[in-house]
Order: C-alpha cells, then sequence, then structure tokens
C-alpha cells in the first residue's frame, strides 16, 4: 500500500463519516421544522441539479491543476453547508446548504477516487483494489448513521451538525500536509471549459453509454431512499432516529465487503457484475413498498446492499480502467456523476409529484421497474467489456 493510497483512503473515512452523521436524520429533520415530504423532495432536488452543471468543469480544472488543492477547498464547502443546516430560518436556506453540499460532497468524493485509481498501475487488480478502498471508506458511512442519531436522540438534532463540522475542520489540517508543488503550469481559459464538450467526451465510448444509462437509473433510487425511507420509518413505524441509523447499518455493512466483490468483478467482468448488482437493488427495492415489519425493511436493506455493494466496485472499475488509459481520471468520473444525477434530478421531481397524488409506497415500486429498464437497455452497450477503444 503506497503512502498515497493509504493518505486518501483515510481523507475518504473521515470524510464519508462527517457526511454520514448527519445524512440519514436531514431529510426527517427538515420535515420537523415545518415541511412536507413533497417540498422536502423538491428541495433536495438541488444536489442533483448542482451535479449535473459543475461537476464535469470541475473534473477538467481538477485534471488540469491539482487535486488535493480541489479537495481541500470542497471540504470548506461543505463546512458552510452544515452552518447553514443548522438555521434553516427560510427555505431558501435549506436550498442554499443543498448547494454547497452537493459540490462538495460529490467533488471531495470523486476526487479522493480519481487519486486513489491514479496510483493503481495492475488492471487486472484494479477491481480490487477499487473494493478495498471502498469497503474502508464505507466505514465512515456505516458508523456514522448510528452514531448521528444516537447523538440526535441524547442530546438534540443539530448536534451532530456540529460533530461533522468540528471533524472537517481537522481534515482541512491533515489533507494540508502534502504536497501541492506538483500543481502544474497550466492556464485554464474560461472558454475552454464546456460541460457539453466533457460530456460529448464520455459518450464517445460506448460501454461509458452504457454506464450513463445505468447510473440514471440507479441514482434514480436517491429520493427513495435518502428522503422517503427515513420518513417512512419516522411517521408510518412510529420510530426514532436510532431506527433509522441501525437501518443504514444494516444496508451498509455488506459495503465492508467490496473488497471481494472487486475480485470477483476482475474475475467475472466488470459487466456481468453491474447487471447482478442492480437487479438485486430492483428487486429488494420493489418490495419495500409491501413491508409493514421494521425486520422485513431490514432484511431487505440487507439483500439490497449486497447489490449496492457488486454495482458500485464494479461501475467505478470498469470507469476507472477508462479514464486511466486515456489520463483523465477525474473528468471521466465526473461526467459519469454528472450524467447519473439527471436520473436522480427527474426522481426528486416526479417523485414530489407520485407522493403528492399516490403516496410514499409508490415510489419504491416505480424505481424496482426503472431499474430493471435500465439494464436491458444498457447490457447491449456493457457486454464483452474486456477491449477499450476510447477515442475523442
Amino acid at each position: 500500500m503506497t503512502n498515497s493510497y493509504k493518505k486518501f483512503t483515510e481523507i475518504n473515512l473521515f470524510f464519508s463519516f462527517s457526511l454520514a452523521l448527519v445524512g440519514s436524520i436531514l431529510s426527517p429533520y427538515i420535515k420537523s421544522l415545518g415541511f412536507s415530504a413533497w417540498q422536502v423532495s423538491l428541495m433536495f432536488s438541488v444536489f442533483p441539479f448542482v451535479n449535473i452543471i459543475f461537476l464535469p468543469l470541475f473534473g477538467r480544472v481538477a485534471d488540469s491543476l491539482n487535486k488535493r488543492l480541489v479537495i481541500w477547498l470542497g471540504i470548506w464547502l461543505e463546512i458552510v453547508a452544515l452552518a447553514l443546516y443548522l438555521f434553516p430560518v427560510n427555505w431558501y436556506l435549506v436550498v442554499g446548504a443543498r448547494l454547497f453540499d452537493a459540490l462538495a460532497a460529490s467533488l471531495v468524493s470523486l476526487l479522493i477516487l480519481a487519486k486513489i485509481e491514479d496510483g493503481i498501475q495492475d488492471n487486472k487488480k484494479r477491481g480490487s483494489k477499487t473494493g478495498a478502498y471502498l469497503s474502508w471508506g464505507y466505514i465512515g458511512e456505516l458508523v456514522g448513521p448510528l452514531l448521528g442519531a444516537f447523538l440526535a436522540d441524547f442530546f438534540f438534532v443539530r448536534f451532530p451538525f456540529l460533530v461533522a463540522i468540528a471533524i472537517l475542520i481537522g481534515l482541512l489540517f491533515y489533507v494540508w500536509q502534502g504536497e501541492f508543488s506538483e500543481v502544474k503550469k497550466y492556464k485554464i481559459k474560461l472558454s475552454e471549459l464546456s460541460w457539453l464538450e466533457e460530456i460529448k467526451i464520455f459518450l464517445k465510448e460506448r460501454k461509458l453509454r452504457g454506464m450513463a444509462v445505468m447510473g440514471m437509473v440507479m441514482h434514480a433510487t436517491n429520493p427513495a431512499m435518502k428522503v422517503f425511507l427515513p420518513i417512512i420509518i419516522i411517521s408510518e413505524m412510529g420510530m426514532t432516529y436510532q431506527a433509522i441509523g441501525t437501518a443504514m447499518f444494516v444496508y451498509g455493512i455488506v459495503h465492508l465487503a467490496q473488497g471481494l466483490f472487486g475480485r470477483l468483478s476482475d474475475k467475472w467482468g466488470y459487466d456481468r457484475m453491474v447487471v447482478i448488482g442492480t437487479l438485486l437493488v430492483a428487486i429488494s427495492l420493489s418490495l419495500i413498498s409491501i413491508s409493514s415489519s421494521y425486520y422485513f425493511l431490514l432484511l431487505l436493506l440487507f439483500v439490497q446492499g449486497i447489490g449496492t455493494s457488486i454495482w458500485n466496485v464494479s461501475a467505478w472499475s470498469l470507469m476507472s480502467e477508462v479514464g486511466e488509459q486515456k489520463k483523465i481520471e477525474a473528468q471521466v468520473l465526473t461526467s459519469y456523476y454528472s450524467l447519473a444525477k439527471i436520473g436522480a434530478l427527474a426522481s426528486f421531481l416526479v417523485s414530489s409529484f407520485l407522493v403528492k397524488q399516490l403516496g410514499v409506497d409508490i415510489i419504491f415500486v416505480v424505481n424496482g421497474i426503472l431499474i430493471v429498464i435500465g439494464v436491458i437497455l444498457a447490457w447491449p452497450l456493457l457486454k464483452s467489456s474486456n477491449n477499450f477503444k476510447f477515442k475523442y
């Protein structure tokens, strides 16, 4: 394990942990301020909108300049977002917090991944090394919801936000302890930064077009999992914030096995594992709509966690192999994320309407069906993913 791999794995762990402290309680917290479920969904749509517009441009900047410096600036943005969440006296402050949160959380996470992938030289072990990194990082996402929910119940609901800010301030100093001398002497012109051009580069590769389809349908599940599932546990099942933390722990525990799933992806093919993972998610997600028992819900979330883990490591490995060959790792990852968030944005908007008209449960069924349709459309583009021919 190289020093760079170790350092950025640690940065990812603590950054993920700080976000997870507040992530699972955020939607019921905002709803408790007097907003309805569909209004919360609309405010959360800011997150994917920002990702769609800005991420490809920042990927180009990071590839041209210095990923570590952009990561450091991204952590500052996340601190600002958390501070705004503390005092959401008006809806536009919540929207502002979501804006900064979107840019910071996505940018930092993706650029840390890009730094990790830069250091992987053996493509035959890309899946296992990526999976090991993702597993270590997920420890933070696993423990965060449990601790955040406990702090919210034991102290007060804003307390996890304060703890997250303190962690991120400490992380700023840790990130700064590194060489920034690698900043490239490259002058970026605003005329060179084109969202459309970055997306065109991504979509010229057939298999990346398949990943764009799958990314959209998988990220379309964001409203169901991040907004409506916590609300169901609190409002419909009458449980506490700690029940949300437990549910997210059960969902996340299997993500610690992403190193194993990465090795299987290296052996069986990233394309096949993408399909296996997403179909598991589709089935378990759909069944949540008929779950009246909290323990049955936990079982479904465990199965969904398996599917998400398989999808996660195989998808990143597939795309990273392409990006690394062309030395545009950050561009590939941020362009993918931008396209994938189109699915999330559309889903937040449509989900608001569906929930208002038909109730919360329908969202889970619709998302499951959407994933199956995505697999049918994407498989002809994804299959035989061992031979990459990336062209401009």
